[in-house]
């Protein structure tokens, strides 16, 4: 729905959810992605998120 929107609208998205899941099929853990080990991110899992932001600005 997000990117679907995201096309109608002209809008980028940084679709962190989905750079989180090939984290995970690749071997890491959620604990190793989190810092409280519930719902914040360590410095590697803002990682994930800072490179679905990269991926819009392009080269």
């Amino acid at each position: 729905m997000m990117r679907r929107l995201g096309a109608e609208y002209g809008i980028g998205v940084a679709d962190a959810h989905a750079l989180w899941k090939q984290e995970l099929a690749a071997g890491k853990t959620p604990e190793s992605l989190l810092l409280n080990n519930i719902n914040h991110p360590n410095d590697y899992g803002h990682g994930v998120y800072f490179s679905a932001f990269a991926d819009l600005l392009g080269d």
